[in-house]
């Protein structure tokens, strides 16, 4: 079953219910073959919305409020996931019910990880660094996020993924050969719903030189090929909801 993966905290006013009423205008013939996956970062409020709708859906709930925990909440999607493709987005891209079909219907190859073509007010922009499609066996393969990288701000996806403008760029991704392949399969961010009130935004920017400096530490690992992946999900965490069709 295909994987649509998001994880979120503290999420604006709808923005939840957004993805849902798009989901919900999946034909349901595609979406019986969807596994959504929503992950709650340790929201201070847990997210638990009404589901009105015929939907294979989990939520998922990190018990603990892990400053800029993307690491381990992507990890604990993918370990959710079905053995399967897995979308892994970011919750304030949207996409809609059409581009769904097209990522299941797409000629996906294992080895080979797909990235989308991102628009902002119907204008494409630049790419997403941490939006792809990719199997779980491949994403595994890998490791997975370095959850070394939780606690401050950024690069987490940097690591695994690489520099989308720098193809030498080393990466956990690169460093077992996978291939990226840029669709034309469309997303769409809005604005208003980016995850972070104005104190935990500058927290954000205080803190990202410290991840900038463990990346550059762990690049130089995976170059020399010392580099060893760490514990995964080091945080308690509970299935919050579960339906399916």
């Amino acid at each position: 079953m295909f994987n649509v993966l998001y994880i979120s905290y503290n999420p604006q006013e709808g923005l939840i219910e957004k993805h849902l009423n798009i989901w919900k205008e999946i034909p349901l013939e595609f979406r019986k073959n969807i596994n959504f996956i929503l992950i709650d970062d340790g929201s201070n409020v847990p997210i638990n919305p009404n589901v009105d709708f015929p939907v294979n859906l989990t939520i998922a709930r990190i018990n603990e409020d892990i400053f800029c925990n993307t690491s381990g909440a992507k990890n604990l999607g993918f370990t959710l996931a079905d053995d399967d493709w897995v979308f892994s987005c970011e919750i304030d891209h949207f996409v809609e019910p059409e581009e769904y079909i097209r990522m299941i219907n797409y000629n996906k190859k294992l080895g080979e990880v797909y990235r989308l073509s991102r628009y902002l007010n119907n204008t494409l922009i630049n790419l997403a660094q941490n939006i792809f499609i990719i199997h779980k066996e491949d994403f595994w393969k890998s490791g997975g996020y370095d959850e070394d990288l939780a606690g401050n701000h950024g690069y987490d996806d940097l690591f695994i993924i690489g520099n989308y403008k720098d193809a030498s760029s080393p990466s956990i991704f690169a460093n077992i050969g996978l291939k990226f392949i840029q669709t034309d399969i469309k997303i769409c961010t809005i604005i208003k719903y980016a995850t972070g009130s104005p104190e935990h935004r500058q927290r954000m920017e205080d803190t990202k030189t410290i991840n900038l400096n463990k990346v550059h530490a762990k690049q130089q690992e995976l170059i020399k090929s010392t580099y060893k992946h760490g514990e995964i999900l080091r945080f308690p965490w509970d299935i919050i909801k579960e339906i399916r069709i």
